[in-house]
Formats: structure tokens, C-alpha cells, sequence
């Protein structure tokens, strides 16, 4: 694999879900995680400004809350496997196994210290964007 391929497969795999994500937040949700607070502030962007999406269909609440886990989990995973495309099958599954320990440990840890944030709905749609950067990239696996 060529530096330019891996800069795109980087790119198309782990950077574009993060933007996308990070968009939704920014643009779409009222309330913002605390790092993305600090990058509006440091870029002198409005931290209150986001776009009243209206209608209660589940849709929105997928759109606005699934998705954006579901994009992270993708990304990271994707990072993993691509940060040891060249490291014995072992030393991969270890560090897959550890992101997606990482991945639904971030979600518990929100039940336990933010009261009202956990949700399982979340957990399925972090499994789902792990799942399928593995099926997309399992080319990466030999």
C-alpha cells in the first residue's frame, strides 16, 4: 500500500466521521461536549449557536444522538486497524478488542458519573460503527 493510498483510506475512514460528527454537534445540538466547547472558543465561534431541527420523529433523535456514537465508534475502530495494519493478528485483536472495551466504557462510565445520559440505544449504534469499520476493512485483517 502506497503513503497516498493510506492518506486517503485515513482520511476517508477516520477523519471524515470525526468531521461529520463533530458537525452534527456543532450545527445541530443545543448542548456540546466540553472539548468541542473549547475548539469554538479557541477558533472566537459562537459555542451557543446550533440549528432547531423540529419534529420529534425518531429520525431526529437518531440524526442527532445514534449517529454521532455511531460515527465515533467507526473512527476509532478504523484507527486501530489501520494504526496496525503491518502488527501480527494477535497484537491487532488485542488493540481491537481494547477499543471497543474503550467505546462501551465511555458510554457506562456516563451512567455511573452523568446521571440521565446512559442510554442502550447508544451502546447498539456504538456497537454498530464498530462492527462495520471492521466489515469494511476487514481487508486490512489478512
Amino acid at each position: 500500500m502506497t503513503i497516498n493510498h493510506s492518506i486517503v483510506r485515513g482520511l476517508k475512514h477516520v477523519v471524515i466521521p470525526l468531521i461529520l460528527a463533530s458537525l452534527i454537534y456543532i450545527l445541530l445540538r443545543k448542548i456540546k461536549p466540553l472539548i468541542l466547547i473549547k475548539l469554538l472558543l479557541i477558533l472566537d465561534l459562537d459555542t451557543n449557536y446550533y440549528i432547531e431541527l423540529y419534529g420529534n420523529s425518531p429520525l431526529k433523535y437518531f440524526f442527532l444522538y445514534n449517529l454521532t456514537d455511531a460515527l465515533w465508534a467507526y473512527s476509532m475502530t478504523s484507527f486501530v486497524i489501520l494504526a496496525t495494519i503491518n502488527d501480527t493478528f494477535s497484537i491487532k485483536i488485542i488493540y481491537i478488542i481494547s477499543s471497543l472495551i474503550l467505546i462501551l466504557s465511555q458510554e457506562f462510565l456516563q451512567g455511573i458519573f452523568l446521571a440521565g445520559t446512559f442510554d442502550w440505544s447508544d451502546v447498539v449504534f456504538l456497537i454498530a460503527g464498530f462492527s462495520t469499520s471492521i466489515f469494511i476493512l476487514k481487508e486490512c485483517n489478512p
